[in-house]
């Protein structure tokens, strides 16, 4: 047996999960991501200091770090 709903599917929990951050923060994450930014290249682009774009970095690191772990996957199934 398969497991049904979010557990099933990585790829549909991660994107939920970008989809729920503030779009600031998804904004840093996907320029890091999809354009290696960083630092004060990440900063610049943003139009924020290269303290606030760490900062939006690791806000969506946790964030994404805690919706993807598997004690989530089961809550979100349950």
């Amino acid at each position: 047996l398969e497991p049904a709903g979010p557990v099933a599917d990585p790829l549909a929990r991660l994107r939920a999960a970008v989809a729920g951050l503030p779009e600031p923060v998804r904004a840093a994450l996907e320029l890091n991501l999809f354009h290696g930014l960083a630092g004060p290249e990440l900063a610049a682009r943003l139009g924020v200091t290269a303290a606030v774009a760490g900062q939006r970095l690791a806000v969506a690191r946790h964030h994404l770090t805690r919706a993807l772990a598997p004690e989530s996957a089961e809550r979100a199934a349950s």
